[in-house]
């Protein structure tokens, strides 16, 4: 979780300072309500002034290709970039997918 400052943002992409990480996107949880969730890919994610950004696999989170092997776990470094404040770095927990 990154608290950002300042007025609303938008957070606009991730990137990665690992060799291990390829392409990244931004992706958002939803759910239908009948049991069938998906995920849909976002180009930025609105932050309200002064709130928290959660990113978890059950609402905001960064999908991406890998380079390499992960195991559920590991800790991988990302670069937040918002439209208006500078960048956030970040440590993201690798989870397995529909975890």
């Amino acid at each position: 979780m990154t608290n950002i400052g300042g007025g609303k943002d938008r957070l606009t992409k991730v990137t990665s300072p690992s060799d291990s990480v390829g392409r990244t996107m931004l992706s958002r949880h939803e759910s239908s309500g009948r049991g069938a969730d998906t995920m849909r890919m976002t180009e930025s994610v609105r932050v309200p002034a002064g709130a928290t950004l959660a990113m978890s696999p059950f609402d905001v989170s960064v999908m991406t290709r890998m380079n390499s092997r992960w195991r559920a776990g590991e800790v991988v470094p990302f670069v937040l970039h918002f439209r208006h404040s500078a960048p956030v770095e970040v440590l993201a927990v690798v989870v397995r997918p529909g975890s």
